[in-house]
């Protein structure tokens, strides 16, 4: 594979997954991932229509397509209640990338509270555990996204 076969464009929310198709082969991009959380890639917006003529542009084109969560979702959620719904958030994600034949799935480790750091990191591998196992049941890859260093004393006010 040369390496310009190996670029991409995460393209998240703006514009639409067909024209996020368009744009890649217009500009001989052969990998795109796009954000599905709101318009104009909201996931209730992908109904079996959509999903077809999503993978149908792909296939046709050879662009390879994943999806990228939000930065905002954090695996390390601890919360009551946003601990399940992150957990179905992430299945979510992995049974749109099933119907659009999305090769990847990019998503945030997100433990950057250092007030609770350890029981962060600890929610986040526990989730990430059970995600990977959802996800390979479902044959989707789960790539997980760089973690930045938080600002010393971010928390600082």
């Amino acid at each position: 594979m040369s390496f310009r076969d190996r670029i991409g464009i995460d393209l998240a929310r703006r514009v639409p997954a067909e024209e996020g198709v368009q744009l890649a082969v217009d500009n001989g991009v052969r990998n795109i991932d796009i954000q599905t959380d709101i318009a104009p890639n909201a996931m209730e917006s992908f109904d079996d229509a959509r999903c077809h003529a999503v993978r149908e542009a792909c296939e046709k084109n050879d662009i390879h397509l994943g999806l990228h969560t939000l930065s905002g979702v954090k695996v390390a959620e601890i919360s009551p209640f946003l601990r399940n719904a992150t957990d179905e958030y992430l299945k979510a994600y992995i049974d749109l990338a099933v119907k659009l034949n999305a090769e990847w799935i990019v998503v945030h480790g997100g433990y950057d509270f250092t007030s609770c750091k350890d029981i962060r990191k600890q929610a986040s591998v526990d989730r990430l555990k059970r995600i990977v196992g959802y996800a390979e049941e479902k044959d989707v890859l789960l790539q997980l996204e760089n973690l930045n260093n938080e600002p010393e004393l971010a928390e600082v006010h």
